[in-house]
């Protein structure tokens, strides 16, 4: 006799009698690119006997509580749209990690952001924050962004803490639909990006005063005690009410849209393995991540998450894992060079077979990553800290 079961992405064979019996953990990922298979991945093998003292379901439980996952990288963007720094250790805030997305490079005349989807130059921006990042009141109170570029002799170097002139020059940005207030990092600064980019632009910094909520495919008030005002939201613009949201943890800066984005070494290899040309290989740098992680047990697995604690045991941090990340053209950006790949790759082969959400819009785009809202807007997190699973369920991204 022989049964299927499976849990968790784990699919386990066994038959009847006195033999030992192979078990396969399979991790599956299904394409939705035209005449894209289902793809098996076979990653361990072990063996069982029959009349084993532990239930199949509860030998698989333990089993996976054995995987450990941790965090192999954490990238920090300071600017949007600029290079990433790579860090071992790194202070959360309320809009995620600390000064990630908190400086946005915007057009002078009408304000729009500016991403390497039409500047890939950005990518050559290098940013350092030259501030003891760990010490609440240095960091909240003084430092100094530094950003150098290839062929600017002269590094741009802007204060963290606003100046009253500053504060004195705040306006209203647009995130795709979400206003923000923004504080005018000055002239100096406009004219240096100018003269690097070409294009006529200017540098804002997120007014802390002002409140960017997550609503759609945030945690329920149930779950994290906190929620913004829906009705609030969607009817007012207007940044005057969007200040009352202030106290509210579910928020980001200038992100897409969520706070922490969080990829896989296990997806990124599982990609790298069906580029076309696999010489060409990426790296999660490509898809500008904030945490990376390493161990799971099959790619994608991340994407059955639905909840997490980051960290030691009492010291750990419950995270919100929201909804999948949706892919533009970005990743084809090389992030050392600064030049779009000729082949639009990864972009093609992630719209080709990672087009897996269910959502009303995003069922269109591939995606690759997960959006990710903590719970907690203090803390440190690190290099080496554990991933523990504490819930999964099924993921539809609202847009």
């Amino acid at each position: 006799m022989m049964f299927f079961f499976e849990t968790r992405g784990l699919r386990v064979m066994m038959e009847g009698g006195g033999k030992e019996k192979e078990r396969i953990a399979e991790g599956r990922r299904s394409g939705r690119g035209k005449g894209s298979p289902a793809i098996i991945l076979a990653n361990h093998v072990c063996t069982i006997r029959c009349g084993h003292k532990h239930s199949p379901a509860q030998f698989i439980r333990k089993r996976l509580a054995s995987m450990t996952i941790t965090i192999s990288n954490i990238y920090v963007h300071p600017v949007k749209a600029c290079r990433a720094i790579s860090a071992t250790a790194w202070p959360l805030s309320k809009c995620g990690l600390k000064y990630d997305r908190h400086w946005l490079i915007i057009t002078s005349d009408d304000r729009k952001f500016v991403t390497q989807r039409e500047q890939p130059k950005l990518a050559l921006i290098k940013p350092l924050l030259d501030v003891d990042i760990f010490n609440t009141a240095t960091s909240d109170m003084g430092g100094t962004l530094v950003l150098t570029a290839p062929g600017m002799e002269k590094e741009l170097r802007i204060p963290i803490h606003p100046t009253p002139e500053m504060r004195s020059s705040a306006y209203p940005v647009t995130i795709w639909t979400d206003p923000v207030g923004a504080l005018d990092a000055g002239d100096e600064a406009a004219e240096w990006l100018t003269r690097f980019l070409g294009i006529s632009v200017r540098l804002v910094a997120k007014d802390d005063n002002s409140v960017r909520p997550v609503v759609k495919n945030a945690p329920t008030a149930t779950e994290v005690g906190f929620q913004p005002e829906v009705g609030l939201f969607k009817t007012s613009n207007k940044l005057d009410d969007m200040n009352q949201l202030l106290h509210t943890n579910t928020q980001t800066a200038f992100a897409d849209a969520f706070p922490i984005l969080l990829v896989s070494e296990t997806s990124l290899a599982d990609i790298n393995t069906q580029l076309p040309d696999t010489s060409q290989q990426v790296t999660t740098r490509n898809f500008r991540p904030n945490i990376v992680v390493r161990g799971c047990s099959a790619p994608y697995e991340e994407e059955t998450w639905k909840q997490v604690a980051v960290g030691a045991p009492e010291q750990e941090a419950i995270w919100h894992v929201a909804c999948r990340c949706i892919r533009c053209s970005v990743p084809t950006i090389d992030p050392e060079t600064g030049v779009k790949s000729a082949d639009g790759q990864p972009q093609k082969l992630i719209q080709e077979v990672r087009r897996v959400d269910k959502g009303p819009k995003s069922k269109y785009i591939g995606c690759f990553g997960m959006n990710v809202i903590p719970s907690a807007i203090e803390g440190i997190i690190r290099v080496g800290d554990s991933v523990r699973v504490l819930a999964t369920g099924e993921h539809m991204r609202l847009m």
